[in-house]
């Protein structure tokens, strides 16, 4: 444990995995303390052990008999709606439901005035030779009876024949857990002393006593309590009851530590530890349901506990105490406040003191959003969040809350990262108390850094880092998608206030690695694309009526791929059929010109973006992939041209082919996908592919038929220019021939077939069809007859019609 190394608590836990759970069942409690013990020994930092050890505890809390829980459960409810009727010497609630014990070796017993139980034997009665052993979490091996004082404890009865021993007083839950729940009593001198024996309680009765008073102990460790915790919620789930139900049900002196941790001020305890343990656990007790805390004469001292928790929850330094710890026992105050919120006696209470107490709280979790911690800040945002779902707040406690950030939010240069964040979960919290004018003031503040040099001006500090400038703006940006829903307005630009797509533009140019791929490492683009999916189908129209300008429309390709663009993403795919139709200027208004290339070259790369960004997607767009064909062949007839030595004038003039190229590249590998995808459906797609391999797209595959690497490349330089590497052609072919059924292959080669016919009944010899025919014949056709032959499927891929 001193060590800190992983390997001896990973050890045990394989060695408790290889155990046999019958040896394991006989020892539940006695593994759980060890567990335990060793969690609370642990450094903090020493993740890997703390880990292995609550997976070893989780494993044996699995050994506990579910049957013996349900029974203890309902039990339980049955004995407290059944008038109470004397009960034999020692035995419990919980013992008589377990059914454990011999009654002939107990002696009949009243309860004594005053609610105490007082344990006595009748003299003369038979002694129990056959004490019950259980080791305790050292190792050693005591036998040991329940304590005097009620607590559940395990051990073997002691000899019947003892002296009574003086009225039991609760105890004090201390570290050593294994001892109090083994049933060692403590004498004044704290040291252990055996009492007379009580039936003994069963594994389940102890395990669920030494997980309580872990939970409820102050002086365990965080890792230690944080595992009784889950170890009673897993118990607790296989029981079918609550965690407080199985708590109560099993230890009756619950209520007892419960009043311990309260009655001791927060403020007073000073060893390292026990005022996070101490949050914790009575955050715990009003968190579960139903409630540990229930009775009316603890709410006083719950009011103090709270009121210590508040204020250690404003503290920005602490005595003797590092940030980090601070920051962590604050975050604790404040998730108890907030399950205070939501407890019923402090929540309906009128009491004054409650009341301003609750006000108090909630002043808190403003004070809160602002701090650099972010476990301090989701703390607070979960308490207010509870605060509002349980009760309407004040407007007055709303506006006193939100004054302070406000007011930091009227001058640019007040603003810090910390003061951003939390406004933006404000604004989640509670949209609707802000108007559309905060969206106006961050806009102008924005505009401050389109002047880099200008944004520090008049001699004046700023709050934020150096180097933060960009950050500051890109938080700013962020809270634009939080805000109302008239926030839309801010898409558009309007007389001199720029539209968030233009003003981002122009927040990049600013950027100090202002160039061609700024946008590449801009900031900026996350939080736009947060506002665009906020209003997913404006945005994408916005974009639309664009696309025949370069720098929207390479603005959305940037945009889509972008984890926080999704919803922008999807309404742009349902837009897809307008698109294309728009690009390529198959529906226009009469008398309407063409769209220019610009607008078509768009269209292809957002399709193209699109689907690779949404796998499968594309094969089920039939009317976009015949738009996609459509393209295809006038960009392929224009290609051919380039092959008979024929430059169109545009292409000289405005140096296209680049963008010809890669345009066609986009469309025949989408096409390919398409026929992966829907296989014989497509089969007029084949057709058309196989025409790349005849135009100036295709010049590169000249050896198609030969050995090819198969490995896609971007460009590949050949000639004058830079031709697009089509190799992905050949695999697409070697598909066909090598891996589609005979059936598949069947109907592709009569269709090549019929097509190759009617081609050369419509052709001239020496025309670029008669080359396309031929060059189907070489990629295709011959592939497939030779893969046909040598599997022996000859007979189905060529069929009488395909002969004829």
């Amino acid at each position: 444990h001193g060590a800190g190394g992983s390997g001896p608590i990973e050890a045990i836990l394989l060695v408790l995995n290889k155990l046999p759970e019958s040896w394991m069942q006989k020892h539940l409690t006695s593994i759980t303390c060890a567990l335990l013990q060793s969690m609370r020994n642990l450094h903090v930092h020493a993740k890997a052990d703390l880990a292995y050890a609550k997976d070893a505890l989780l494993r044996v809390i699995d050994l506990v008999h579910i049957r013996e829980l349900r029974a203890a459960t309902a039990a339980d409810t049955d004995e407290k709606n059944t008038p109470a009727t004397p009960k034999a010497a020692g035995e419990s609630a919980v013992d008589a439901a377990l059914g454990g014990g011999d009654d002939t070796t107990k002696a009949a017993e009243a309860p004594e005035a005053g609610g105490g139980e007082k344990n006595a034997a009748e003299e003369g009665a038979p002694a129990d030779d056959t004490a019950k052993t259980i080791p305790d979490g050292g190792g050693a091996v005591d036998s040991v009876s329940p304590s005097g004082g009620g607590d559940d404890g395990g051990g073997a009865d002691a000899d019947r024949n003892q002296a009574d021993t003086t009225p039991a007083t609760a105890v004090e839950p201390t570290a050593a857990a294994a001892d109090a729940v083994a049933g060692k009593g403590a004498d004044a001198s704290g040291k252990a002393t055996a009492t007379p024996s009580q039936t003994p309680p069963s594994d389940m009765h102890q395990v669920v006593s030494v997980l309580s008073r872990e939970i409820l102990s102050t002086t365990s460790s965080a890792a230690a309590a944080s595992g009784a915790r889950e170890a009673i919620e897993r118990l607790a789930e296989r029981a079918k009851c609550t965690p407080s139900f199985l708590i109560t049900s099993t230890h009756e002196k619950s209520h007892e530590l419960v009043e311990q941790l309260l009655r001791q001020s927060l403020k007073n305890r000073t060893v390292r530890n026990q005022q996070m343990l101490a949050v914790k656990a009575v955050t715990f007790c009003v968190s579960v349901e139903p409630p540990l805390l229930t009775k009316l004469d603890e709410m006083d001292m719950m009011l103090v506990f709270l009121s210590d928790a508040a204020s250690l929850a404003e503290l920005e330094n602490y005595p003797n105490m590092v940030l980090a710890d601070l920051q962590r026992l604050r975050a604790a105050c404040i998730d108890l406040l907030a399950a205070a919120i939501a407890w019923e006696p402090f929540k309906t209470t009128t009491a004054e003191n409650a009341v301003k107490l609750r006000n108090r709280a909630i002043a808190v979790f403003f004070k809160s959003f602002v701090s650099p911690s972010s476990e301090i800040v989701q703390a607070a945002k979960t308490g207010l969040k509870v605060a509002i779902q349980n009760s309407k707040l004040p407007k007055e406690l709303l506006q006193n809350g939100l004054r302070p950030i406000l007011q930091n939010l009227a001058d640019h240069k007040k603003l810090t990262l910390d003061l951003l964040h939390g406004l933006g979960h404000l604004l989640e919290l509670l949209s609707n108390w802000f108007n559309i004018t905060l969206g106006e003031k961050l806009m102008e503040h924005l505009k401050k850094w389109l002047e880099p040099e200008r944004l520090i001006g008049g001699g004046s500090t700023v709050k934020w880092r150096h180097g933060e400038e960009a950050k500051i703006a890109a938080a700013t940006l962020k809270l634009f998608h939080k805000l109302p829903d008239a926030a839309v307005k801010f898409l558009e630009t309007q007389g001199s206030r720029p539209g968030l797509v233009v003003l981002v533009t122009q927040l990049e140019a600013a950027l100090p690695m202002a160039g061609p791929d700024s946008e590449l490492m801009s900031p900026y683009l996350p939080p736009l694309a947060l506002f665009l999916s906020r209003y997913a189908a404006q945005s994408a129209q916005y974009f639309l009526d664009r696309l025949d300008q370069e720098e929207y429309s390479r603005r959305l390709v940037r945009l889509l791929p972008l984890p926080e663009a999704e919803k922008l993403r999807d309404e742009v795919a349902q837009k897809a059929m307008q698109i294309v139709q728009y690009c390529f200027g198959s529906v226009r208004p009469e008398g309407s010109p063409e769209p220019p290339y610009t607008a078509q070259y768009s269209g292809v790369r957002l399709i193209w973006t699109l689907h690779k960004l949404k796998p499968g997607w594309l094969a089920e767009q039939t009317g976009v992939v015949t738009e996609l064909r459509k393209r295809w062949i006038i960009l392929a007839q224009f290609l051919e041209q380039l092959n008979e030595n024929q430059r169109p004038e545009d292409v000289v003039k405005y140096g296209r082919l680049p963008l010809h190229f890669k345009e066609g590249r986009w469309i025949l590998k989408m096409l390919v996908d398409t026929v992966r995808c829907n296989h014989s459906r497509n089969l007029r797609l084949i057709i058309d592919i196989v025409r790349a391999v005849g135009s100036s797209v295709g010049t590169g595959l000249a050896g198609i038929r030969a050995e090819a690497k198969g490995k896609e490349r971007e460009f590949i330089p050949s000639g004058p220019g830079l031709l697009p590497d089509l190799t992905f052609l050949h695999v697409f072919f070697r598909e066909i021939a090598e891996e589609w059924d005979a059936k598949d292959r069947a109907d592709v080669l009569q269709y090549v077939l019929m097509f190759a016919k009617e081609s050369i009944a419509l052709s001239k010899k020496g025309t670029p069809h008669q080359f396309h025919i031929a060059r189907l014949i070489d990629v295709l056709v011959l592939p497939m007859l030779e893969t046909a032959s040598a599997r022996g499927d000859i007979n189905v891929v060529v069929n009488q019609e395909s002969v004829k």
